[in-house]
């Protein structure tokens, strides 16, 4: 299924945190659909909507991302398995609920950011609490993020060559 703008402006929004204007200033490092593998042995693998990491601190970041209140309702799998996890929606649809009720439907654990879409900013709602997460689940997150930013560069680096070769071929004419 296609992403909807909403979702491609919330995922640009949370990048462009990382480190503002200027990439080499990261705080944190990270990236969109995350693929974590939980159990091994029953390969029970879930996607992180967007997944940071902040080596300094030794700390991971979950953000599920929700744009509609029947994505937000649906069954499908919130992974908030991070030192602090967040549910982050567009302004339009927290304004159709208090604050009151949005923490009543989360986990206590859960922070919530609102992103204005149009504007391309955003602000925290409600805090998150820290998590203790395992050794064994960081390096589980370690190896899916790096997993994840392969593919991504592998991807980016296919599409650079292909652009490339079409932009010669054009010339070619």
């Amino acid at each position: 299924m296609a992403k909807t703008e909403e979702t491609l402006i919330i995922e640009d929004v949370l990048y462009q945190n990382l480190f503002g204007s200027n990439p080499c200033l990261a705080r944190e490092y990270g990236t969109k659909e995350v693929t974590v593998t939980l159990l091994k042995e029953k390969k029970v693998k879930e996607i992180v909507d967007f997944l940071s990491y902040n080596a300094k601190k030794d700390e991971f970041r979950c953000y599920e991302i929700k744009v509609s209140m029947a994505d937000f309702k649906s069954k499908a799998a919130k992974t908030w398995i991070g030192n602090y996890n967040y549910l982050v929606i567009p302004r339009e649809l927290y304004l159709k609920q208090s604050l009151y009720e949005w923490k009543e439907q989360i986990p206590y654990y859960v922070g919530i950011i609102v992103v204005n879409v149009e504007r391309r900013s955003k602000w925290v709602a409600k805090r998150p609490a820290p998590m203790e997460v395992s050794a064994g689940m960081k390096f589980m997150l370690r190896q899916s993020l790096i997993r994840t930013l392969f593919y991504q560069n592998d991807k980016l680096k296919k599409n650079s060559a292909a652009k490339i070769e079409q932009i010669c071929q054009e010339t070619e004419k």
